[in-house]
């Protein structure tokens, strides 16, 4: 599970749409954090998000959807204030 979890977030992080599909449909949990992966960064569990998280951070919003997002039981609140993207989290706070 953990491996199917962790190249989710790498897959969001790239960007990639169909490694997200494949992901998602290999049953990786976005609920769980995982260390980040990519960008010249090791893994570390010192640093860890969830793959909602990761869409958020990354300015990729447009996964939450296929990821099953609900605003009203994932708080998403925190991690869209700290967006590299910070038009696409306050798309999120509206």
């Amino acid at each position: 599970q953990r491996e199917a979890d962790l190249a989710l977030g790498y897959a969001i992080g790239r960007q990639n749409d169909k490694a997200v599909s494949m992901c998602v449909w290999a049953g990786a949990n976005p609920r769980h954090s995982v260390p980040v992966m990519g960008g010249g960064v090791d893994p570390s569990d010192d640093w860890t998000m969830t793959a909602f998280e990761r869409a958020v951070w990354e300015g990729a919003p447009r996964y939450l959807p296929k990821l099953k997002f609900d605003p009203e039981a994932d708080e998403i609140e925190q991690q869209a204030r700290r967006s590299r993207a910070p038009e696409a989290g306050q798309d999120l706070l509206e």
